[in-house]
């Protein structure tokens, strides 16, 4: 529908450009048919004219004569006009004296010779820089009384440095002014016309940063300076009498026009896209018109006489590289080709018959030809700023439509993850929310995030998300631990400022993802590492102890033999040998511990043969001033991993010795769960936890270990603990030593605990 709108439009314009208006009463056009001749030189006189007529002036056909452009400064153009009888004229309601006007703008210079048979009688002059006194026309225009001219002839002798053309009128004074007045009156609505199109273009080629907004805006305003000159208003109205610069800023103008119609040609119809090399070419030939616009002036100064020739040649040119150029965008965007040659249409038409009126002299012309080239080129760029509006509009819609597809396109894939997209305003509040929703975090828009992070989580997790947030300062990856009915959760938080904006009142953005499965994967890895490096350790150092202990042993049996007899020396050797087989055996023990750990590690067992194992395990990698109390009564037959009963004895042991530096008693019990199952229980006597650090316990690389613990230890047993549905108690304060409870939950089904095992493996 734009695109028929437009084209209905176009036809219209070029329609009513095409318009002539019929001849009124009181005007006649007598240059139609009217004998003419050329002087090259320009060195006959009136009077060998005058005499020589008859042989010198040739009669032209219906059409007024036309003899190209001159091929110098010096060429006069000749007409011979015969005046009506003024009873003719009476009759058709003529009721003043006469008006006499050429109307072509670009003359210089015209003498006009009332002759009655061959003798000379009033001479009128009218001169290109008389425009400079006040009252003065665009064009030449004689006043005639009609008694005077009655039965003569008009001569005219005509310079011009544009095209030599019989375009002579003659009407009643008070018809004149009225058409006079009525032509300045549309030539500057036309020109305001243009001048609004202009700026309408330039603003929106300078918003858009659009190139082909702005070589249009370029043509319009070389159009209207184009106008403006060779209609010959510059010259009477804005800077009277100045020919010179006026003839100067015509043909400036008309090649920056070549300039930019070449430019804009290319970019509208998206040559660069298509063919880059043609784009190229385009660009060569506007920066070629560009240098000739700004070399114009030696043209004028100089007179070189080169634009009379080299015009119309260039001319042509520019039409059949703009009709390429056409030809090649329309087999990929045929309509966008058939929009530009029906815009372009009526101004390359005109252009077309000022050439063929240039270059073929004698074709007749007719009235109003000359001014319809400067209609056509209004029309024309008028008519591609509608174009380029409506274009704009149209690529507007596209890319709405575009916008809004992406919109829906990422909010479905925002849907369809598990991350939420926030933003909050300067209060903190929540003024966007998208994607997957975080359990346990009641998020809703209004709502404070803050808030409701630290009802998931607790304070200590909220309280520097706030000071980023108020402080403007980015987030990156901070962890959140979050504890529910069923398991925990851990979230990270990423976040960035942003600026202000009137569509909106959001002053920071952020993400939130469920890191859950990363965190236990990372927890599970770094223990598994530090319990093999652990394992390895203690192969290597119970291998070295027992490569020591046996020449220990045996060096006491040859003493022994040696110094016999002795009582005291004998019960010296005794204690000697007994300490070093029971080194032995502890240190045999830990071997055969690391080396069968792999073989346990998997096994199912009942829960108190797990945990004895791991005490077994553990025991001879404890230091002497650690002693470890282990009691036991009789529990439900629960059956765990070997495995993991070591990993949560390990941890736990591990902690409790570094809690009572290195010396004293850790207990160890397994008793019956009040509610069912069995209840596992590590205390120890150190210096307890406080309050803060008791609720970060459990957060997975919280350490307060001054040697770099890796603080991954409770959490690993909180995992375990969940994976076989149990429980983690932990129950500290300072000065109070610390308790830690697990409770392992009455024993499973066969089916489900097989089921459980394999998730573990």
């Amino acid at each position: 529908m734009v695109v028929l709108r437009t084209l209905t439009l176009l036809v219209l314009l070029v329609g009513l450009a095409a318009c002539q208006p019929a001849q009124e009463p009181g005007t006649l056009f007598i240059g139609r048919g009217a004998p003419t001749f050329v002087d090259p030189g320009g060195s006959l006189s009136p009077e060998q004219v005058v005499a020589d007529g008859e042989n010198l002036f040739r009669p032209s056909d219906d059409h007024a004569a036309n003899a190209g452009m001159p091929p110098t400064g010096d060429t006069v153009f000749w007409v011979k006009l015969a005046i009506p009888s003024a009873q003719e004229l009476s009759a058709d309601g003529w009721t003043d004296d006469y008006m006499l006007s050429v109307e072509e703008p670009r003359i210089v210079h015209v003498d006009a010779y009332v002759v009655r048979g061959r003798h000379i009688g009033q001479r009128l002059t009218w001169d290109g820089r008389d425009r400079a006194s006040a009252g003065s026309l665009r064009y030449p225009a004689f006043f005639l009384e009609a008694s005077e001219v009655e039965g003569s002839f008009i001569y005219l002798a005509i310079q011009t440095y544009g095209a030599m053309r019989a375009s002579v009128w003659l009407a009643d004074a008070s018809h004149f002014s009225a058409t006079y007045g009525a032509e300045i009156f549309f030539l500057a609505l036309l020109v305001g016309i243009m001048t609004g199109a202009l700026i309408y273009l330039v603003a929106l080629g300078a918003n858009l940063r659009d190139p082909t907004n702005l070589w249009l805006a370029l043509c319009l305003f070389s159009a209207k300076f184009y106008i403006l000159t060779t209609n010959g208003l510059f010259e009477t109205y804005f800077l009277p009498g100045a020919i010179t610069t006026s003839r100067v800023m015509a043909l400036a103008s008309a090649l920056l026009i070549y300039c930019a119609f070449t430019a804009f040609t290319s970019h509208f119809l998206r040559i660069p896209e298509m063919m880059p090399r043609l784009a190229r070419a385009a660009d060569a030939a506007a920066l070629f018109f560009c240098v000739l616009a700004v070399l114009s002036p030696l043209e004028i100064v100089l007179s070189l006489n080169v634009w009379r020739f080299l015009g119309p040649l260039l001319a042509a040119a520019v039409i059949l590289f703009a009709a390429l150029l056409a030809a090649v965008s329309a087999r990929r965007a045929p309509m966008r080709s058939l929009l530009y040659l029906a815009a372009w249409s009526p101004l390359v038409l005109c252009v077309i018959l000022q050439l063929t009126l240039i270059l073929l002299p004698g074709v007749g012309v007719v009235p109003f030809s000359a001014s319809a080239l400067y209609f056509s080129i209004a029309v024309s760029l008028v008519s591609f700023s509608i174009i380029s509006t409506l274009d704009i509009q149209q690529r507007e819609r596209a890319l709405q439509r575009q916008i809004i597809a992406n919109a829906n396109r990422f909010r479905a894939f925002a849907e369809i993850g598990t991350d939420t997209f926030w933003e909050v305003d300067a209060q903190g509040r929540i003024t966007f929310l998208s994607g997957g929703r975080i359990k346990g975090i009641a998020l809703e828009r209004g709502g404070a995030l803050l808030d409701r992070l630290a009802e998931a989580s607790s304070p200590d997790f909220a309280a520097p998300l706030a000071g980023a947030i108020e402080a403007r300062r980015p987030i990156d990856d901070r962890r959140i631990r979050i504890t529910l009915t069923d398991r925990e959760h851990w979230i990270s938080i990423s976040g960035r400022p942003i600026g202000e904006s009137p569509e909106s009142d959001a002053t920071y953005r952020g993400i939130i993802k469920d890191i859950t499965l990363e965190v236990e994967r990372e927890s599970r890895r770094l223990m598994e590492q530090q319990m093999f490096t652990l394992g390895q350790m203690a192969g290597s150092v119970a291998h070295e102890i027992n490569n020591l202990i046996h020449p220990i042993i045996n060096l006491t049996k040859r003493l022994r033999h040696r110094l016999k007899g002795d009582a005291e020396i004998e019960r010296m050797f005794d204690l000697i040998d007994l300490s070093s087989r029971q080194a032995a055996n502890v240190v045999s023990a830990l071997l055969t511990t690391t080396r069968s750990g792999e073989k346990w590690r998997n096994a199912d067992r009942p829960l108190h043969e797990a945990v004895q194992y791991g005490i077994d395990a553990l025991q001879p990698a404890m230091p002497s001033s650690i002693r470890i109390d282990f009691t036991s009564t009789e529990v439900p037959c629960i059956i765990v991993k070997a495995g993991d009963v070591l990993q949560v004895l390990g941890n736990l042991i591990a902690n409790s010795v570094h809690a009572v530096n290195g010396s004293g008693s850790i207990s160890v019990t397994l008793n019956p769960a009040p509610d069912g199952g069995a209840r596992l229980t590590v205390a120890d006597g150190g210096p307890g936890m406080s309050e803060a650090v008791l609720r970060r316990a459990l957060e997975p690389f919280f350490t307060t270990k001054a040697d770099g613990g890796t603080g991954v230890g409770l959490y690993i047993v909180q995992r375990i603990m969940h994976q076989y549905g149990g429980s983690i108690d932990i129950q500290s304060a300072t000065d109070r030593g610390t308790v830690v409870a697990l409770t392992f939950p009455a024993g499973e089904e066969p089916d489900a605990r097989e089921q459980a095992n394999r998730a573990r493996r």
